[in-house]
Formats: structure tokens, C-alpha cells, sequence
């Protein structure tokens, strides 16, 4: 009897990971409060997503056409607005006093030297509609080794000659963090620059369409001075890839509370925990246990 295995590959779930509209969101936020005032964590995500605000000056390397905002106290009016731009997030109901802010990015590539359509059989036997680029001035490959990971990267050219499109695909799954993610892409974007080897000269790269919609309950809580804060964020996602380009968009939706007191952010203990006895008058507890996942599961009793 023989017994399959599922390769970790195919447990990799699609992310999109797209910060300037969450931060044109709180730039759209703090005009609309119009009071002095700085934006503080609450938890460790947030508190490393506000690098992002630290550089929004930033923002102005995109263009008015590929980045536009808004804010409201009227819920249906920002739903309606995302609509006209080719979303389907809605905006959460407003408390009363609150408004919404939201941001939309578009960024419409088209390839510099188109690519050709084809097919391609992937890591688990199955064949999807793919792209190869044979044109070896306009699409490159290197393979490269960083923090001991190794990557098989290409860069795609556009029209644009400020725009590239980066791919890079590591032996194995990674398992990083949001934020980690989008220092990891720096530094290979930066390493892809200057790493000597070129490997390859066609390219096959899968075609893609994507559409994600996320609740960035993370961002809960957020506050802004004394008296504001994140009620709900949202955030919709979506990636095209075929042989003439690529279209990457995302929308988020923020709404802005007021309250007079800070938020209670949530504790959840979803990584492997130590727990422990304390009994009065012992030095060390009778009895510690480091619980991995593969104590996590509901007892038939407690005997």
C-alpha cells in the first residue's frame, strides 16, 4: 500500500500585500480630522505598517491617474465610488460622528516586447495557460542566493520605463510574516540589480487573475491624536498577468471612529505557547508544557 504525500506547495494560499492605499487612506483621514496629531500602534503589526506612513511622501511617484482617494460620513456614497472604478468592496456602516476615507491604486502595465501565449505543466502535474518571453535584451533571468534562500528571479520590462515587473520563486514555501515579505522583495529587487550571473534567456511565466478581498482586522484600533481611531479596513486586491501585460489594482476602505478611550486589542494565541502551574509557596511550577500544534485539539474529557 503506498501512501501519497501532497506537496507544501500546493497549501501555498495567494497574498497581496498593497500599502499605499492604506496609506492614502490615513492621509485622506488626517485632512478630514484636520487637528494636529501623530498615528500610534497598538499591536506589532501595526506598529511595523507605520514605516509605510513615514514614507507616504512617496505616494507622489504615483500619478493622479493611478492614485486617487476620498472621504465621506455617508457610507453608500464611498461604496458608489468604488464601484465606478471597477470594485466590488463595499464600506462598512459608519458609526455615528465617524466618516470613511478611500484610496484606490491602478497600475496598468503593458510588456515592453510582448510575450507569446502557451502552456506550461507546473509542480503537481497540471497544465495552466502560460506566457514565455524568448527576447533576451527585454527579459532576463538570474538565479540568486540570498539569506541563504535560493530564488530563480526574471524581470519583465514595460512601456514604462520607470515600471518593472519583478518575479521571483523560491525552492520553498515561505512562511514570512506581511511586512517581512515586503522587505524581502526590496532587498531581492536590489540584489537582482547587481548579481553578475544571467541563467536563462526564454521565460515562462503563468498567466494570472486574481481577485482578493481582505478584512485588515490587524488594523483595529489604529488611533490618530487623542480621539480618533481605525473602526474597520478593508481592502480589495487584483492581479491580471497574459502576454501583452499586467493590470495590478487594490482599493481600501477605512473608517474612522471617535471614542474616548483606547481600544482593547485582542490576544490570540495561534503560535505554539508554553504553559505552565503556579502554586503558592514553590519556587518552580510543578508542571510546564511547550504546546505545539500537534496538541491542538478539543479533549474528550478532563480526567
Amino acid at each position: 500500500m503506498t501512501t501519497s504525500t501532497v506537496s507544501p506547495l500546493s497549501s501555498v494560499k495567494t497574498r497581496i500585500l498593497c500599502r499605499p492605499p492604506l496609506t492614502s487612506c490615513m492621509v485622506k483621514a488626517q485632512e478630514m480630522i484636520a487637528a494636529p496629531g501623530n498615528w500610534s500602534a497598538i499591536n506589532p503589526e501595526q506598529a511595523a505598517f507605520l514605516r509605510h506612513w513615514e514614507l507616504r511622501h512617496e505616494l507622489s511617484k504615483l500619478t493622479p491617474e493611478e492614485l486617487e482617494s476620498m472621504a465621506s460620513m455617508n457610507a453608500d456614497e464611498v461604496t458608489a465610488w468604488l464601484a465606478e472604478r471597477g470594485f466590488t468592496l463595499k464600506c462598512p456602516p459608519i458609526p455615528g460622528g465617524g466618516f470613511a476615507t478611500a484610496s484606490v491604486l491602478k497600475m496598468l502595465m503593458k510588456w515592453d516586447t510582448e510575450g507569446e501565449k502557451t502552456t506550461l505543466e507546473v509542480f503537481n502535474g497540471t497544465t495552466v495557460p502560460a506566457v514565455y518571453f524568448d527576447n533576451k535584451d527585454q527579459h532576463t533571468g538570474k538565479r540568486i542566493t540570498h539569506r541563504g534562500r535560493t530564488y530563480d528571479m526574471c524581470v519583465l520590462f514595460t512601456k514604462d520605463k520607470d515600471t518593472q515587473f519583478y518575479i521571483a520563486m523560491p525552492e520553498h514555501p515561505l512562511d514570512d510574516n506581511d511586512e517581512t515579505l515586503v522587505s524581502l522583495v526590496s532587498q531581492l529587487q536590489n540584489e537582482y540589480r547587481y548579481h553578475p550571473q544571467e541563467d536563462y534567456q526564454r521565460i515562462y511565466v503563468p498567466m494570472l487573475d486574481v481577485d482578493i478581498t481582505e478584512d485588515h482586522v490587524w488594523m483595529a484600533g489604529l488611533r490618530y491624536g487623542t480621539d480618533w481611531f481605525v473602526d474597520k479596513c478593508l481592502q480589495q486586491s487584483i492581479l491580471k498577468l497574459n502576454e501583452k501585460g499586467a493590470t495590478a489594482k487594490s482599493a481600501a476602505v477605512m473608517v474612522m471612529k471617535r471614542g474616548v478611550s483606547m481600544p482593547k486589542p485582542v490576544l490570540k494565541i495561534d503560535k505554539p505557547f508554553l504553559a505552565w502551574v503556579s502554586r503558592s509557596g514553590m519556587t518552580f511550577s510543578p508542571f510546564v508544557a511547550y504546546c505545539g500544534l500537534d496538541s491542538w485539539k478539543e479533549p474528550t474529557d478532563l480526567d
